[in-house]
């Protein structure tokens, strides 16, 4: 299925976590991106009344429900985006400003999209040729259809600069959800301040992922504002784009002929800023892309790209965070850390950051530093067991069981059946000692995850602590069947068969893990040394837990 093209999603990778998604902020910077001509002439700006009927002068008839929306649905249309393979990547809402086919919507819903097209009421279909004229900072664009007929098109007129009163009925007409069509009632309940750049609308009109771009109206059926995102986690917190800025978009010069979508992008990194302190969607939208590429392990592309916004991104915690994902995912550690204290010093409010900090600290064996990062991540998001964990394997990692131990037991608590809860604290226990409590750790463990290899074959190797071989084997046979390749598994499937008396299925146990461990790994270095014990007739001595 499709996805609505609506606000930025969260996104996380590595830790699971993810960036927050964003709020109404985005909208309020006050930039106006001209887009540069293709051609060496360009049409000349064209006054916003020209386009569409001008409210400015009488009151206009309050309309029933339904009528305003027989007179305001034909002009509204579903947008279809596709990539370079035609593939469908979601769908927005527009709506048609001149009867020649201009069409406004928001920039995020054609973003990343090679083709579109535009669903009209009445099931006709028309192919976008591309953008005319985009406003950067108020995620605003002007794309052009060309009617196949050349009839006039439908469409909807454009209030004053001026916005609607607060308590002031308006309706918003969208396609949410998969839906078509859909006609929603709400007041107008908060405006932006203007004098701070804050150019927004809020609405308790239900603004849903694919309802985004479409018209937010009077009861007139005047147009007043351009729907554009719901912040997420709050309930009738809905925006809108006001329209003194569709004027604004309206009164650019246009791109003759119109810009490919495949391009829009570009330009608008290349010329777009928006008001200082204010947040940068379109570098959001790129940085979108960043982790885009991390998901689909095309870490080249994923570095390229940060590089390529790293002046556009010195301002930005998004970026920031995305530069430190990219750097952990390839083991610059040091870059990764830099990067995430960059991300801290503009937002301290974000668990993910320090959860991902945490981790590098952790690799750069630096445990105070690592537990203090998880801390704060706890901190800030005290329901959330990953902190706990990370916290707790940070100290098994540098010999700190008993440190490990309440960390891990407050994960379990928030996660009772995470397995890799209980192997964490089964680890501990057993570096601690404390036998009987790591084999029942290990148990559970094996019973809520009884698909993971690793469960299997650590529960296997404390059976072996203990003396309880025939079950140890059992167990680390299971693990090299759920996972063939498993270095670890066939090193202590090894000693299982040593202990059981099977020398041949040892050696053979040891040879795997040699051939599957890289060539200094731990496991292929113990198993070449029990094969040498083996030539020499020595007793093969089983390594301490890794």
């Amino acid at each position: 299925m499709s996805r609505q093209r609506g606000g930025r999603p969260p996104v996380g990778i590595g830790i699971g976590g993810g960036v927050a998604a964003i709020g109404f902020a985005a909208f309020c910077a006050f930039h106006t991106l001209r887009l540069r001509p293709q051609a060496a002439t360009a049409a000349s700006p064209v006054a916003a009344s020209q386009l569409t009927p001008s409210t400015e002068g009488p009151s206009r008839k309050a309309l029933s429900p339904d009528v305003l929306f027989a007179r305001a649905a034909p002009a509204v249309v579903r947008i279809n985006v596709s990539d370079g393979a035609a593939k469908p990547l979601g769908h927005g809402t527009g709506f048609f400003v001149s009867a020649d086919g201009l069409v406004v919507t928001n920039y995020h819903v054609i973003d990343g999209a090679n083709y579109a097209t535009v669903e009209r009421f009445d099931g006709g279909v028309l192919r976008v040729e591309g953008v005319v004229a985009l406003d950067g900072a108020s995620d605003l664009v002007l794309l052009k259809v060309t009617p196949a007929d050349a009839a006039p098109l439908p469409t909807l007129p454009v209030g004053p600069s001026e916005p609607p009163r607060v308590g002031t009925t308006v309706y918003a007409i969208g396609h949410p959800l998969g839906l078509r069509n859909v006609l929603s009632e709400g007041l107008v309940s908060g405006l932006g301040d203007a004098g701070r750049g804050q150019h927004f609308i809020q609405t308790t009109a239900a603004i849903s992922p694919g309802s985004s771009g479409g018209p937010l109206m009077t009861t007139d059926g005047v147009v007043v504002g351009v729907t554009t995102a719901t912040v997420r986690d709050a309930q009738n917190l809905n925006f809108a784009m006001p329209a003194s800025r569709i004027r604004a978009l309206l009164a650019q010069p246009r791109a003759t002929p119109p810009l490919a979508l495949s391009r829009a992008l570009t330009e608008r990194l290349a010329t777009a800023r928006p008001a200082a302190g204010m947040p940068d969607r379109a570098l959001d939208r790129a940085l979108d892309r960043v982790w885009d590429a991390m998901k689909r392990d095309r870490m080249d592309e994923a570095a390229a790209l940060v590089a390529q916004l790293r002046q556009r991104g010195q301002d930005s915690a998004y970026y920031w965070f995305t530069c430190g994902t990219v750097h952990m995912r390839l083991h610059n550690d040091d870059l990764a850390a830099d990067a995430f204290r960059s991300s801290l010093r503009l937002n301290a409010d974000k668990a993910a950051t320090y959860l991902n900090l945490g981790q590098v600290y952790a690799r750069q064996h630096k445990l105070r530093e690592a537990v203090t990062a998880f801390e704060a991540a706890a901190k800030l998001e005290p329901n959330d067991p990953r902190a706990y964990a990370q916290a707790g394997q940070a100290y098994v990692n540098h010999a700190r069981p008993q440190n490990a131990v309440p960390f891990f037991r407050r994960a379990i608590e928030l996660e009772p059946k995470n397995a890799a809860h209980r192997l964490g604290l089964g680890v501990a226990y057993a570096d601690m000692g404390q036998r009987d409590a790591a084999l029942a750790c290990f148990e559970k463990a094996v019973e809520f995850a009884p698909d993971a290899a690793v469960n299997h074959w650590k529960f296997g190797v404390e059976l072996m602590d203990v003396r309880r071989n025939e079950q140890a084997l059992r167990e680390l046979q299971t693990a090299v069947s759920l996972k063939p390749d498993d270095a670890d598994a066939y090193l202590y499937l090894g000693y299982a068969y040593h202990f059981t008396g099977n020398r041949s299925a040892a050696r053979e146990a040891w040879t795997n893990a040699v051939r599957f461990d890289a060539p200094t790994g731990a496991a292929g270095f113990f198993a070449r040394q029990a094969l040498g014990q083996y030539e020499r007739n020595q007793e093969p001595v089983m390594p301490t837990r890794r």
